[in-house]
């Protein structure tokens, strides 16, 4: 389930990324989700797709996180979305047509589990920096592989 302390954990630390005061390579993503809680975002508020749990930062966050914004996570709010994610790894009901991602495969969970597994050792790991890019560009791949899928179909 969505951990508020783990999220400002990960805030603390891609701050320190931000400011140079952190020794990661390559970080691509250094702001967190305000829905996963994880640092998958480039920036905030601009309608980026978490590529892990494919919420679109709009700018919701906890003080409204239970409003229906509408626009591009259609009927769920922040709440709902962070509860599926936490039990499904994916924000999305398996029965909701208006999914804008398919990405309730096997592979696609398998994969999400996978890197949230790796973002769960960062905090207490002494391989900090090794462990946020290795799972960074896994990520980024995996958000690639995603957009390559959906403009096949």
């Amino acid at each position: 389930m969505f951990n508020k302390e783990d999220r400002k954990q990960f805030d603390r630390l891609c701050e320190k990324i931000r400011d140079g005061k952190h020794p990661v390579i390559s970080a691509k993503s250094i702001f967190t989700c305000p829905c996963c809680g994880y640092p998958t975002l480039s920036s905030r508020c601009k309608d980026e797709i978490c590529p892990l749990c494919s919420w679109i930062d709009e700018g919701q966050d906890d003080k409204d996180e239970t409003e229906v914004y509408g626009n591009g996570n259609f009927n769920y709010s922040l709440k709902e979305a962070r509860m599926r994610f936490a039990v499904d790894f994916s924000i999305y009901d398996p029965d909701d047509s208006v999914r804008s991602i398919p990405d309730n495969n096997d592979i696609q969970i398998r994969i999400r589990k996978a890197i949230v597994t790796i973002y769960d050792l960062i905090p207490d790991s002494s391989a900090q920096a090794t462990l946020f890019d290795i799972v960074d560009l896994l990520l980024h791949y995996f958000k690639k592989e995603t957009l390559h899928r959906i403009q096949k179909e």
